[in-house]
Formats: structure tokens, sequence, C-alpha cells
């Protein structure tokens, strides 16, 4: 089922999304310089799975 309402209709991966932002949080804590890179790093990588995951 497709959902269009609510957040759901903006964020296709919700769980990406909430692993991103947790990522991206514990990152912060640490060292700001290492938020910028993690999440940099998170974000490519979340796209090129993504990607995938949508042509397959």
């Amino acid at each position: 089922m497709l959902v269009d309402k609510g957040p759901c209709k903006y964020v296709r991966h919700s769980s990406y999304t909430g692993a991103f932002v947790a990522i991206l949080g514990l990152s912060l804590l640490a060292h700001p310089i290492l938020s910028i890179v993690v999440s940099i790093i998170t974000f490519v990588a979340y796209y090129f799975r993504i990607k995938n995951e949508e042509k397959h």
C-alpha cells in the first residue's frame, strides 16, 4: 500500500531517514567536523542504496 499522506508522502524510505538522523545526532555529539564528514558519507551511501533498490 502506498501512503500519500503525512510525512510518508515526502519520505519513501522512513527507516533510512531515521537511521540517517540518528547517525547525524550521534556524530554531532562527538564532534561538529566529524558530523559533517559522517553525514556526507552516510547520505551518499543511502543515495546509492535507495537508487539500487528502486531500480530492482
